[in-house]
């Protein structure tokens, strides 16, 4: 699953288990799944984003925040560790989302005819 959640980049695979582990712990549930999706997709992330209404977004996500502290009984979220790990996830996807521009720019299949020309045995013909 953390392949798939990663977009096949297995490098970042142990940092996204380590997470996820610790969530499993702090007894993750589905309510905090939608509180950190809804967040998520709410999230003003300034000047790089074109949002189109920008008090609406920010309000929004201020409220589910609001809420999800309200669920978890804490007074500071940006304080728990389950925020702590929802902020490293969303790290985690930048670093995943980074690569696969990457790979996408520099052009798979110029790795793809690096790795074939390597491997001799895919050069010997039958005579």
């Amino acid at each position: 699953m953390s392949t798939m959640c990663l977009m096949g980049f297995d490098a970042l695979t142990p940092k996204f288990n380590e997470i996820c582990a610790r969530l499993h712990a702090m007894h993750f549930d589905r309510f905090d799944y939608a509180a950190f999706k809804v967040m998520t997709l709410f999230e003003d992330q300034g000047a790089r984003c074109a949002v189109n209404n920008r008090a609406l977004t920010s309000h929004v996500h201020a409220t589910v925040l609001s809420s999800w502290t309200a669920y978890r009984c804490v007074a500071n979220a940006h304080e728990h560790p389950m925020y702590e790990a929802y902020s490293e996830l969303k790290i985690l996807a930048r670093q995943a989302a980074h690569l696969l521009s990457k790979y996408s720019t520099v052009g798979m299949e110029e790795n793809l005819l690096k790795e074939m020309l390597a491997r001799e045995d895919l050069l010997q013909y039958p005579q």
